[in-house]
């Protein structure tokens, strides 16, 4: 047979051919209407992976922020640990409080009442003696 198709050749062949072409047409527009549709959410999906893009960029920067932030904290915190007494310098005051134990000193007000109780004293056996 003959693929040929000729102008002369039967009606029905011809309408066979048109409506051959009108399926073909049909599923071409069928297929743009598609990817239209899949263009239309590739573009959607675009624009909200990069608005969670630009989301997660904030945070991390907001991160970096809250940890430079801590790490200043955390330096200071040293810096003022470092100025602290060690433990060597603690055993050593340690020492010293223990030797000169400050809880039994006496008060101002103490000694001059026991000044004025040995001047009494030493006035009236003065007295007595005389």
């Amino acid at each position: 047979m003959d693929n040929k198709i000729s102008l002369d050749s039967n009606p029905t062949d011809m309408v066979s051919l048109l409506r051959r072409i009108r399926i073909l047409e049909e599923r071409y527009s069928n297929l743009r209407k598609k990817s239209l549709v899949i263009e239309q959410n590739q573009i959607l999906h675009k624009k909200s992976i990069s608005n969670e893009l630009k989301s997660v960029e904030m945070e991390m920067i907001s991160i970096k922020k809250e940890f430079i932030n801590i790490n200043d904290k955390l330096s200071l915190v040293n810096k003022e640990l470092k100025s602290l007494a060690d433990e060597n310098e603690i055993r050593y005051l340690t020492k010293y409080l223990e030797f000169f134990n400050p809880v039994n000193f006496v008060t101002v007000s103490e000694m001059n009442n026991r000044f004025d109780n040995m001047f009494v004293n030493a006035r009236l056996e003065k007295v007595e003696d005389e």
